[in-house]
């Protein structure tokens, strides 16, 4: 085992082989580590991405510390800066962890929208032919996978929770998003709902995707109004993620309520 200085000298090298200063322009790594950083496990965190850094030879990639970020159950917290975007930050981040958030976030950026429907697949094709980025899933989303009977309309489809089978109607598989991003090995920077009250269900299904990646949300909340208005935002409230909440409206009628969630700095 390594005796504390030995520890300390290895980072010492390690670091002195990546430039940390702050001043220099380009993407910058923040860790922090103040005491409660460093005891969740922030100084592992640190070398990881110091390291990811320098085996990719990304010189315009800065990797830097800094003090309390002031969320300190939610430590170690790793704040991203990328020119001309809006900071992102991952919590209880693990060394692990910095691989991913490098490949994904960092060195091979390759977001793009995720849209999952219920509606007919042709009719999905049709409408996203001329956005070619937009990757398409035939399926909803729950709390679990299922497969679940539907009601559809002209231009919507709902879980038929009560079997009243008023319209066509016919079953369609569904996934949790947690599932579906472990699947893919992807990243998660927004979330938006509008799937005719069943959003509590799919956020359900959705917690350790919001807390690995805290992303912005978007979520309906005007399908069951006494019900939604007061469970979703306690539902994400509870989940202890640090969000601001923002409630819009956008028609003159009493549909198009939103919720906005926002992580907070």
């Amino acid at each position: 085992m390594k005796s504390l200085a030995d520890l300390e000298a290895i980072r010492n090298k390690t670091l002195e082989q990546v430039n940390l200063r702050k001043d220099r322009e380009g993407t910058r790594i923040v860790v922090g580590m103040a005491t409660c950083g460093i005891a969740a496990g922030a100084r592992p965190v640190l070398l990881a991405f110091v390291e990811e850094v320098k085996n990719r030879n990304l010189p315009d990639v800065i990797v830097s510390q800094t003090g309390c970020i002031g969320m300190c159950r939610l430590e170690p917290i790793v704040e991203v800066y990328k020119r001309g975007e809006e900071k992102i930050t991952y919590v209880k981040v693990t060394p692990a962890m910095a691989h991913e958030i490098m490949e994904e976030h960092i060195a091979n950026p390759s977001g793009k929208p995720l849209f999952m429907h219920t509606l007919d697949y042709a009719e999905l094709q049709k409408h996203a032919a001329s956005h070619p980025n937009i990757t398409l899933e035939h399926r909803g989303v729950w709390s679990g996978p299922a497969v679940l009977p539907m009601l559809y309309s002209r231009d919507s489809s709902s879980v038929d929770r009560w079997g009243t089978h008023e319209t066509k109607t016919q079953t369609c598989s569904f996934i949790d998003i947690d599932t579906y991003f472990s699947m893919k090995h992807e990243r998660c920077d927004f979330l938006k709902m509008d799937i005719e009250g069943a959003e509590l269900e799919a956020l359900r299904g959705a917690e350790q995707t919001l807390r690995r990646y805290r992303p912005k949300l978007a979520i309906s909340v005007y399908h069951s109004p006494l019900k939604d208005f007061l469970h979703i935002p306690k539902f994400i409230s509870e989940l202890g993620l640090e969000y601001e909440f923002f409630l819009g409206h956008h028609t003159p009628y009493w549909y198009e309520t939103i919720l906005y969630c926002k992580p907070c700095s």
